[in-house]
């Protein structure tokens, strides 16, 4: 089942925010905030005792994303992550809650994955490469390196011939399973799980 998450931090939300929201709407279609939960971080930002739905009513175009998402929203605070608090601000409180939202949201949902027209395409893509590229290295490339070399291909046709090309950044992230990617340990640059093949 699948769970997704827009996470903002508690502060104006911006024209840019606003176009990210949209960017992804129109990627993944309204059908996908079935699946969606608004998790604001840095609720420590809040004025005292307000609750995250105050601050959310402030904003019409955020009011209107946490209705379009089934009224879900949650908050983080960063500030007391090591010093706990009681009640509200506890962030044992906190994550306990966005859990329990995830967990009655796939329940709502039939405990279904979330899917649509770009993401099938992109999996069909994927698998005709594979295919594609057995019958092409014959063996000479282990199961590891045919994955590696199609996922490589598959998100260089996404960023060139797909109508959201600003927006396969966000499908990279969100979609793991097509294109796998870690964060360095001795960095904070993303890079692939596996390096390209080298084809002899």
């Amino acid at each position: 089942p699948h769970a997704f998450l827009i996470i903002l931090k508690v502060e104006m939300y911006t024209a840019h925010e606003i176009e990210i929201v949209r960017k992804l709407r129109s990627l993944f279609g309204e059908d996908a905030l079935k699946y969606t939960i608004v998790l604001f971080t840095h609720g420590d930002n809040l004025e005292r005792d307000q609750k995250i739905e105050t601050f959310v009513n402030q904003n019409s175009e955020l009011q209107q994303l946490v209705d379009d998402c089934g009224v879900r929203c949650h908050v983080i605070d960063n500030r007391y992550w090591n010093n706990q608090k009681r009640g509200y601000r506890s962030n044992r409180v906190q994550i306990k809650n966005l859990l329990k939202t995830i967990e009655n949201m796939v329940k709502a949902n039939g405990g279904g994955c979330y899917t649509n027209e770009t993401i099938q395409a992109l999996e069909m893509h994927n698998s005709n490469i594979i295919e594609k590229l057995r019958e092409e290295f014959n063996g000479r490339l282990t199961e590891e390196q045919i994955s590696d070399e199609a996922e490589e291909r598959t998100y260089t046709w996404a960023q060139l011939s797909q109508p959201h090309c600003g927006a396969m950044q966000w499908l990279q992230g969100l979609l793991g399973c097509i294109f796998p990617c870690l964060r360095r340990q001795d960095s904070q640059e993303y890079v692939p799980l596996h390096p390209k093949p080298k084809v002899n």
